[in-house]
């Protein structure tokens, strides 16, 4: 008798060719060879896992060995981190349109797209059932270098951008279909993401997923997407640059207190970077405590980057309502 393990316990171990989900256990006769082999990285909820090593020892992934007559027990063991803590994306519904010029009927923020709503609404007191559209925004930090497939299905149409780049174009009416495009990406990076989506009539449905050389197809998690990671910030960081009030409905005011440096320049960009407006010192503001009218935007999420007088700059998120 032979038992597959892993540590944590529940992972998928390819057993002879199969893969089988743990705790597993077969029955062999002595002496045959067999093969195990562990995924060389797992993704959990809140963790990754990387395979280090069996219980006999081996470092390496694929095992192999010769069943004896006594029980046997195969345990891949694997260290565990945290995998990121990402909230999602940065969603604006439009009802009842066919273009994304419009004012948003509603924003909020989506952990991840993974949606069947059938023959109904994303929310039945805010859109119809028919004839909307949704665009999603924000960034992703993938966990590990690679090429990255991204499948996008959809029920109408969808588009997707990931570092700028159209991974999928396919903005026509139809069932529930499955499209996919690939990047290369450096784990650790954060990069632009953009989706968009529209449905017509009938079944309206989307999900956004990927998959590597390391990471089994899967539904795109929360962990790894995110509304405003630009630039890292640290809490003192934050400090050194306030924007309030956050989410706004159209006043802000800026504090800049970076480094000893006086604010030179403030630049407003859309959620895919793009610049709308630039501000600069003595011709626009006179200080370092900067009142900004922004009713001219129209909701959604945009970054307000500001530059030093010695060329340091800082970007934080801002959302207009």
């Amino acid at each position: 008798t032979i038992n597959y393990e892993t540590d944590p316990p529940g992972l998928e171990l390819n057993v002879d060719g199969r893969w089988v989900t743990t705790p597993h256990q077969e029955t062999s006769v002595v002496g045959i060879s067999r093969t195990v082999e562990a995924r060389e990285l797992i993704i959990l909820s809140d963790q990754i896992g990387i395979f280090s090593e069996y219980n006999t020892g081996q470092t390496e992934k694929i095992l192999n060995f010769n069943a004896s007559v006594e029980e046997m027990t195969i345990i891949a063991n694997y260290d565990l981190a945290p995998a990121g803590d990402g909230n999602g994306l940065f969603g604006e519904y439009f009802n009842l349109t066919r273009s994304f010029s419009n004012d948003p009927d509603f924003i909020r923020i989506d952990p991840e797209i993974n949606f069947d709503w059938g023959e109904g609404s994303p929310d039945e007191s805010l859109l119809g059932n028919d004839f909307f559209r949704i665009r999603w925004t924000g960034f992703i930090k993938p966990p590990v270098d690679g090429t990255y497939t991204f499948y996008v299905e959809s029920d109408d149409g969808a588009r997707l951008w990931v570092n700028n780049q159209m991974l999928i174009d396919q903005w026509v009416p139809q069932g529930a279909t499955e499209w996919s495009g690939e990047i290369d990406l450096i784990g650790g990076n954060v990069y632009p993401l953009r989706l968009l989506y529209f449905e017509d009539a009938g079944l309206a449905s989307v999900k956004l997923a990927w998959s590597s050389n390391l990471i089994p197809k899967d539904i795109i998690r929360q962990n790894f997407l995110m509304t405003e990671e630009i630039t890292g910030l640290n809490d003192q960081e934050l400090q050194e640059l306030e924007i309030f009030p956050n989410p706004s409905n159209g006043k802000v005011y800026l504090n800049w207190n970076h480094k000893n440096e006086d604010l030179r320049e403030i630049t407003i960009m859309d959620s895919a970077g793009k610049q709308l407006l630039i501000l600069n010192y003595e011709q626009n503001f006179q200080s370092n405590f900067v009142e900004l009218n922004l009713n001219s935007l129209q909701p959604g999420m945009y970054f307000i980057k500001c530059t030093g007088g010695n060329g340091n700059t800082m970007v934080q998120r801002l959302i207009k309502n």
